[in-house]
C-alpha cells in the first residue's frame, strides 16, 4: 500500500505479471447499485499521441518549505485539506508502531489521532485521506511479498473523535485478491476490492462512500486488474481507472453525477491514470506521459520520462525520473513549471511522491540525499514538501 510509494513500487514489480480477470458481480454486499448507469455507456475515441515541445512558464511565483515528519523512515502519501495534512508513518525494517498524524502546516502542531492497537511486521496503515471534518484510511496485514490476509476501511470524525469501520474484508464472499487503495474528494472516498471463489473466478468492483450521508454505492464491475496496487482517482466528481473493453487496454472515465462513462483506448497498459472529467492522463511503462482531451479527442505528449502524475483542477502535476523534479503542467495553456529546481543546490538526489493540492497549496512527501551527508540512516529519509503560490 500506498500512497508508501516505495512499498507499492516494490509490490508492483513483484506482481507485474498478475492479470486478474473479473466475472459478472454476483455477490450481495448489502450496498446500493446506482440504477442510472446506462446499459452501454462506453464510447471509444481515438487516442493518437501528438508530441509537443515543453513550454515553460517563467512568471509563476511560489514558495517552498520543508517540514520534518515524525517517522523513523517513511510516511504514507500525505493528503491536504485546508491547513491540515494527514499521513501515517511506516518502516519496512523495524516494527515501528503505525500512527496517523494530523499536522497543521501553518502552526506546525502535530496530533496523533489513531494508532494500531498492536504492531508486528506486516501490520499496515495506508492511504490516509482527509476531508471536511473526516479522516479515512485502510489498515490490515500485508507485506511486500504477500497479498493481504485481511483489511478494513475506517473513518475518524475530527469533531467527535469517533472511529468507525466502513467496510472490511470479512464481508466479501471469498479469498481476497487485493488490499483496497483509497482516494478521496472532500468526504467521498473511492476504492476497488476483489475476491476469488473456489471455482477460480475473480470478482472486482468499484465503490464510493460518502461520510456526510453514510451512503455506500457499488459503482461498477471491473473486467481486468493488471496492477492490484493501483489507486482509483476521484477528481471533480469523476473517477478514472484502467480496464479492458473488447480486449482493448484503456481508461474508463465515469462521471459520478449521472454515471455516464467514456472509454479512452490507450493502445498500451496505462500507468498513473487520472482524470478531471475534461482531460485524462496516463503514462506508458518506461515511456512517455500523455494528456487526452475528452471533448476533441486530441492527445498531447507532456513528458518523455515521467515517474508519477496526478490531476487537480486545470493542472497536471508530475515528476520525472532524471532529474527527479516535480512539475506543474497547465491543461489550458500547455505551459509547464518546474517546482523544485532550487533543490539541485542542496541535495544530491530528490524523489517526490504524488502531490495533494488544496487551493493554492500543495504537499507531497520527499526523499532526498543531502550533499555531504555521512549518516546513511538519514539518506533517503522522508520529509514533507510544502509549496504555496498566490
Amino acid at each position: 500500500m500506498d500512497k508508501s510509494t516505495k512499498l507499492f513500487l516494490l509490490l508492483t514489480v513483484a506482481c507485474l505479471q498478475l492479470l486478474l480477470t473479473s466475472c459478472q458481480q454476483s455477490a450481495d454486499f448489502g450496498v446500493t447499485n446506482p440504477e442510472s448507469i446506462p446499459s452501454n455507456p462506453i464510447g471509444t475515441p481515438e487516442a493518437t499521441p501528438t508530441p509537443s515541445a515543453q513550454v515553460y512558464e517563467d512568471d509563476f511565483d511560489f514558495q517552498l518549505e520543508i517540514l520534518q515528519v515524525d517517522s523513523d523512515a517513511y510516511i504514507t502519501t500525505p493528503d491536504l485539506y485546508g491547513e491540515y495534512v494527514v499521513y501515517a508513518n511506516w518502516n519496512d525494517v523495524t516494527n515501528e508502531t503505525r500512527k496517523i498524524h494530523m499536522l497543521n502546516i501553518n502552526t506546525k502542531e502535530d496530533q496523533i489521532i489513531y494508532s494500531l492497537p498492536h504492531q508486528d511486521y506486516d501490520s499496515m496503515i495506508d492511504d490516509v485521506c482527509i476531508g471536511d471534518g473526516w479522516i479515512f484510511w485502510v489498515e490490515g496485514h500485508w507485506t511486500t511479498e504477500d497479498l493481504p490476509t485481511d483489511w478494513a476501511i475506517k473513518s475518524y470524525n475530527i469533531q467527535t473523535k469517533e472511529t468507525r469501520t466502513i467496510r472490511e474484508s470479512s464481508e466479501l464472499g471469498g479469498t481476497i485478491t487485493l488490499a483496497p487503495r483509497l482516494d478521496n474528494e472532500d468526504n467521498t472516498i473511492v476504492w476497488m476490492e476483489g475476491y476469488g471463489n473456489s471455482e477460480g473466478e475473480y470478482f472486482h468492483t468499484v465503490y464510493t462512500y460518502n461520510a456526510d450521508t453514510d451512503d455506500m454505492l457499488l459503482v461498477t464491475d471491473v473486467s481486468s486488474v493488471f496492477n492490484p496496487f493501483s489507486r482509483i482517482r476521484i477528481r471533480n466528481h469523476t473517477i478514472s481507472f484502467y480496464d479492458t473493453v473488447d480486449n482493448a487496454d484503456g481508461i474508463r472515465v465515469i462521471d459520478l453525477a449521472d454515471y455516464t462513462e467514456m472509454f479512452v483506448e490507450t493502445g498500451c497498459l496505462p500507468y498513473s491514470v487520472c482524470s478531471n472529467g475534461e482531460y485524462a492522463a496516463w503514462k506508458k511503462e518506461a515511456g512517455a506521459l500523455y494528456v487526452y482531451c475528452l471533448a476533441d479527442g486530441k492527445t498531447t505528449q507532456v513528458s518523455d520520462s515521467p515517474f508519477l502524475c496526478d490531476m487537480y483542477g486545470d493542472n497536471l502535476y508530475y515528476s520525472e525520473i532524471d532529474p527527479h523534479h516535480l512539475y506543474r503542467y497547465s491543461l489550458k495553456t500547455g505551459k509547464t513549471t518546474c517546482l523544485t529546481t532550487s533543490f539541485t543546490r542542496e541535495y544530491e538526489r530528490v524523489w517526490v511522491d504524488y502531490p495533494s493540492v488544496y487551493g493554492n497549496t500543495m504537499v507531497c512527501d520527499m526523499r532526498c540525499d543531502r550533499a555531504n551527508e555521512e549518516d546513511d540512516i538519514k539518506k533517503g529519509r522522508c520529509e514533507l514538501l510544502v509549496i504555496r503560490w498566490e
